[in-house]
């Protein structure tokens, strides 16, 4: 369960083989990359103003993390519920991108268990591309 908050080094090198595979994701500063952005700083001329320029995709890089959350402050020991969110500023990222209109893609690392499915059905329900998730087996304790 490390893959989810902690990329170990095995899926670090399944996350780079993703990212090659990808063919048009191209490396950059930050957490994301934009594809085929204009030139012009992400502004153009139009006769009513600069507006921003028309994005074809943007892809994050990155983990997620999912929260538990005791209902109504109660106290971690003392509840028999917790609510589950997943979460984490690249996913958020794109979540956030495809609420705007924004084509986005999300390449990580997640392990083959119910959390890592959990949390890509939540990134794939929000209309963000997971297409080129790496995936890594975690044996049982």
């Amino acid at each position: 369960m490390t893959c989810i908050a902690t990329p170990s080094p095995r899926c670090a090198v399944r996350v780079a083989k993703a990212i090659d595979r990808a063919g048009n994701a191209r490396e950059s500063e930050g957490s994301a990359t934009v594809e085929q952005a204009d030139t012009t700083n992400g502004m153009e001329q139009s006769q009513n103003g600069p507006e921003l320029a028309r994005v074809e995709r943007v892809v994050t890089f990155g983990e997620a993390m999912i929260r538990l959350t005791p209902p109504g402050n109660e106290r971690l020991e003392r509840t028999l519920q917790l609510a589950v969110t997943v979460g984490g500023a690249e996913l958020n990222t794109a979540v956030a991108l495809r609420c705007l209109d924004v084509p986005s893609a999300w390449v990580t690392c997640l392990p083959r268990t119910g959390p890592g499915r959990l949390i890509e059905r939540h990134a794939r329900a929000a209309g963000v591309d997971t297409s080129r998730r790496a995936s890594i087996h975690v044996p049982p304790r």
